[in-house]
């Protein structure tokens, strides 16, 4: 789960400390796997290197979530949007980052809801808008 979360954020692999993996296999997650991939993503997100350890899988927020990723993006944003002939409008970005948000995590639309820091609800209206 964390190869394939790393994949689709476009990050390094963390390793998987022995107390990440002894946590995982005692934990229950009654909502199913998803909550599950839904942590690690968050933490492969918003890892900074060394071993993943439990205290990583804290919940962020959309808001936290969204933050780390524009600036983990911000200079190579900058010089793409630099080197546009035309902006798209306000619109078209929006449903570009949704597009590419929901392609990166395979139509999950929890992760993809995370990832844009705006909540599962908003998104799913956004879709139904669009349908």
């Amino acid at each position: 789960m964390l190869e394939k979360a790393a994949a689709a954020l476009g990050r390094i692999v963390p390793r998987a400390s022995r107390e990440l993996h002894d946590w995982c296999r005692h934990r229950e997650f009654p909502g199913n796997i998803r909550e599950l991939e839904g942590l690690l993503a968050d933490a492969v997100l918003r890892h900074q290197g060394g071993e993943l350890s439990p205290p990583d899988l804290g919940v962020a927020t959309g808001e936290q979530l969204a933050a780390t990723a524009l600036n983990a993006a911000d200079p190579a944003l900058v010089d793409l949007i630099a080197r546009l002939p035309q902006l798209p409008t306000v619109r078209e970005a929006e449903h570009l980052l949704i597009q590419e948000a929901l392609h990166r995590f395979g139509g999950n639309q929890t992760l993809a809801a995370r990832m844009l820091g705006m909540s599962r609800t908003t998104l799913s209206k956004w879709m139904r808008r669009k349908a």
